[in-house]
């Protein structure tokens, strides 16, 4: 939930700082252990332990029960990218598990999952809270609002705008689960790469997987601070999750190093995911990625950040909505 300067994480948040990173870390150095690839792969990204840094997915997905359950995708990808902060957390007894978590706004945020089930990236992504009626949460539309910033890559959402659907098993939910197929478009809503589907059954052949890093333009305070926003977002929740192929990828790790070796300030990603293996029971999972584009950009961050504080009047406007609804 958000009120005044601190933002709600519903699932998991763990935080940082730098010492406590490089002496958990220290000890792993004599070996290139799966949570060091980890590690230099957020750092790849700019994700550094210089910066307090939540790690949120806000679920607010029609198809789960808000602030109880995350989405299995946007768990699996949760795991993948707060593996070392877990580890770091955990040794200095500071990890906290709970369905509401309370941070700064002002801090460092990686957001997992699209504007479909991440709250704040709905803001990122320009996208207003969405409108349902409670009883059937499937109702729920998302449509365009105020974009804080212009960004090369854009998502997607609005169902109305869609008629080609996508299907896809999720671990937990029997049976197929079919969306809208929603896909990137250009700075101007175009399309620009949607998910393959087969053509006999619907199911997902391939899904996208689109990362953001920009300034955190939700704060005036986290811009003077230099902290920022990282978006992991797939265009279904097969792309979200091949966030943990992408760090287990050595090619993909290369390109991305050789793309952005000057460490800039705001960049997205656009990776497919592919080769497709659909388990009823485990859920649909990508078993190769690659990258599609790499582009880096500039922005007007400080008016970006007067854009967003008129898009946080409405989240703050669902927030309190959904406090009153759950007793709070």
């Amino acid at each position: 939930m958000v009120g005044g300067d601190a933002v709600g994480v519903l699932a998991l948040v763990s935080k940082y700082g730098a010492t406590a990173v490089k002496s958990v870390y220290h000890a792993l150095s004599s070996r290139r252990s799966a949570s060091r690839i980890r590690t230099e792969a957020l750092e790849i990204l700019g994700v550094t332990s210089d910066h307090n840094i939540s790690f949120r997915s806000d679920n607010v997905h029609p198809a789960y029960d808000h602030g109880h359950r995350v989405g299995p995708d946007n768990a699996e990808a949760l795991r993948a990218l707060a593996g070392t902060a877990l580890v770091a957390a955990d040794a200095r007894d500071k990890l906290l598990l709970a369905s509401d978590v309370f941070a700064s706004l002002a801090d460092s945020h990686v957001l997992v999952g699209g504007p479909v089930a991440e709250g704040l990236t709905r803001i990122v992504f320009g996208y207003a809270p969405e409108q349902a009626n409670p009883a059937q949460p499937s109702s729920a539309r998302l449509t365009a609002d105020i974009l804080p910033a212009s960004l090369p890559y854009g998502l997607m959402c609005d169902k109305e705008l869609l008629s080609a659907t996508a299907a896809r098993y999720v671990r937990g939910v029997e049976g197929v689960v079919r969306q809208p197929n929603w896909y990137v478009s250009d700075s101007d809503g175009r399309p620009v790469r949607r998910p393959v589907t087969e053509s006999t059954t619907g199911l997902l052949a391939s899904d996208l997987l689109l990362i953001t890093r920009v300034p955190n333009f939700l704060s005036l305070e986290g811009l003077d601070a230099g902290h920022f926003l990282l978006s992991i977002a797939g265009t279904h929740g097969i792309g979200t999750r091949s966030i943990d192929l992408v760090f287990r990828d050595e090619e993909v790790l290369r390109t991305l190093t050789v793309k952005l070796q000057s460490h800039p300030e705001a960049f997205q990603v656009l990776i497919e995911a592919s080769s497709v293996k659909h388990h009823p029971a485990k859920g649909s999972v990508a078993t190769r990625v690659r990258v599609l584009d790499v582009v880096t950009f500039p922005g007007d961050w400080r008016e970006a950040q007067s854009r967003a504080a008129r898009a946080l009047v409405r989240w703050r406007h669902r927030d309190a909505q959904v406090a009153k609804q759950r007793g709070f």
